[in-house]
């Protein structure tokens, strides 16, 4: 025996199913959300966006230490390609500390970005003196 489902006339069934349809299909064809707000009968608006999230201190310090380490990765290339392109390859003194200075940079960089809460504020604290010897061996090693 096949049994046929209907849904009332009088309930909020059917304004549902077209709201979830409406909102399925903006988002499929990437039509914003924002743009119409479907409504049950009654006036009840059906929540079609999910509100942005605040980012924590950890997260916005974490896009912190990403740009700072995507400039200074950006700098090294450059300085890299300035001291082959001299005929004769000027090593000053600095450079070794540059060099040092550069790779620590980049692991306390990746131990930022995959620090839990439990080891937070040490990886934190880890971070802040590579980049400051960075700018010391920057300054003395720049051509």
């Amino acid at each position: 025996m096949t049994r046929r489902i209907t849904a009332p006339s009088h309930s909020a069934e059917p304004a549902l199913a077209t709201a979830l349809t409406t909102a399925l299909t903006m988002m499929l064809t990437n039509v914003p959300l924002a743009q119409t707000q479907p409504r049950l009968p009654g006036n009840t608006v059906v929540q079609t966006s999910v509100p942005e999230r605040q980012a924590s201190p950890e997260d916005s310090f974490r896009l912190q230490v990403r740009d700072e380490v995507h400039e200074w990765h950006r700098q090294m290339q450059a300085f890299d390609e300035k001291t082959k392109a001299n005929s004769q390859r000027h090593i000053s003194a600095a450079e070794p500390r540059l060099r040092t200075a550069w790779d620590e940079t980049e692991v306390e960089a990746r131990n930022v970005q995959t620090a839990t809460a439990r080891d937070w504020a040490g990886t934190k604290r880890a971070y802040e003196a590579p980049p400051h010897r960075m700018a010391l061996a920057w300054d003395e090693a720049r051509l």
